[in-house]
């Protein structure tokens, strides 16, 4: 499945949503929370006012809205689906 490259991003989301919907999750929401995460804690460390981040355009809306979303829990424990003392390997967001 391959996107044409004319805006089709939201009909490949869409097939895969229908022929693969197991697939969403680690393919596109963990990764758009980890993007998300990643450019704040960014902006954190490097104690900057802003931070570029190269991203796909599959991805743009999701991390846009992880991190406008975020009411400041984004963490990185959470991310990696763990909790302090726990081996959980899944996430719900």
């Amino acid at each position: 499945m391959e996107s044409d490259g004319n805006g089709s991003s939201l009909q490949l989301y869409e097939k895969l949503s229908f022929s693969y919907p197991s697939l969403l999750q680690p393919l596109f929401h963990e990764r758009d929370t980890h993007l998300a995460w990643s450019l704040k804690r960014s902006k954190t460390v490097n104690k900057s006012k802003r931070v570029v981040g190269v991203i796909g355009r599959g991805h743009m809306n999701g991390v846009i809205y992880a991190i406008t979303s975020d009411q400041g829990n984004l963490r990185f424990r959470d991310l990696v689906g763990k909790k302090a003392g726990e081996d959980a390997t899944e996430i719900e967001i």
